[in-house]
């Protein structure tokens, strides 16, 4: 695999991973939310 091609699919992945993360976080948050009404 050459090695721009191999950073582009890392930062894909470090992408989705934050992408995940910042979800998962929201979702907290919400639930958090919803707990204190």
């Amino acid at each position: 695999m050459p090695r721009e091609e191999d950073s582009k699919q890392k930062a894909e992945e470090a992408a989705k991973a934050a992408a995940a993360k910042a979800a998962e976080e929201k979702q907290k948050r919400e639930d958090r939310a919803a707990v204190t009404k």
